[in-house]
């Protein structure tokens, strides 16, 4: 909750569980409600491409590390990730 970085959990279907307030201001949301239950695809990856292979390889392997992918802002600002 207090670390300054982004940090999200979501569950197995992608859809958002929790997220800690950098998250949330760093996908230019207001509250954790306008992202709870929301699929993280929404703000993580090329649609279609990167979370589909991320949520992969959690599934197979309990953990991924340097992942590299984009994160889209709710008014359209991009940065790597």
């Amino acid at each position: 909750e207090k670390t300054p970085d982004a940090f999200v959990v979501a569950a197995y279907d992608g859809r958002i569980v929790a997220a800690n307030p950098a998250f949330i201001d760093l996908v230019q949301a207001a509250t954790l409600e306008q992202v709870r239950g929301e699929a993280i695809d929404r703000w993580i990856g090329r649609p279609g491409v990167d979370v589909e292979i991320l949520i992969e390889n959690v599934r197979s392997h309990g953990i991924v590390r340097n992942f590299s992918t984009i994160l889209r802002s709710d008014f359209g600002a991009s940065e790597d990730i």
